[in-house]
C-alpha cells in the first residue's frame, strides 16, 4: 500500500500523476452548467411565449356574469268598465205605440 494519504484507500495501484479524476470532475461540472442553462432557457422561453395564463371560464358563465336589471313589470291592465245599465224595455200597453190611433 502507498503511504500517500490521498491514495490510501485504493490499494495503492493508482498512479499519482494520473489526472483522469480532475478531468472527470470538470466534465461533470460542465455538464451540470450546460443542463442548468438549458433548463433556464426553457423557462425563459415558456414565460415569454405563454405569459401569464388566465383561468379559463366557460362562455356560458361569462355571459351570465354580466348582470342586467330585470325588465320593469308590465303595467296593470285597466280596470274593466262597468257594464252599461240595460235600457228599459218598452212595454207596449194597449192604446200606446205607433198603431195606437189607427
Amino acid at each position: 500500500m502507498s503511504d500517500d494519504p490521498l491514495h490510501a484507500g485504493n490499494g495503492g495501484n493508482r498512479d499519482p500523476d494520473d489526472d483522469e479524476a480532475p478531468r472527470a470532475r470538470w466534465l461533470l461540472i460542465a455538464l451540470a452548467v450546460v443542463a442548468g442553462l438549458f433548463i433556464a432557457g426553457l423557462a425563459v422561453y415558456w414565460v415569454l411565449t405563454l405569459g401569464p395564463v388566465e383561468p379559463r371560464v366557460p362562455p356560458r358563465v361569462q355571459e351570465i356574469s354580466v348582470i342586467q336589471p330585470p325588465p320593469p313589470p308590465p303595467p296593470p291592465p285597466p280596470p274593466p268598465e262597468p257594464p252599461e245599465p240595460p235600457e228599459p224595455e218598452e212595454i207596449e200597453t194597449p192604446g200606446t205605440g205607433p198603431r195606437a190611433g189607427a
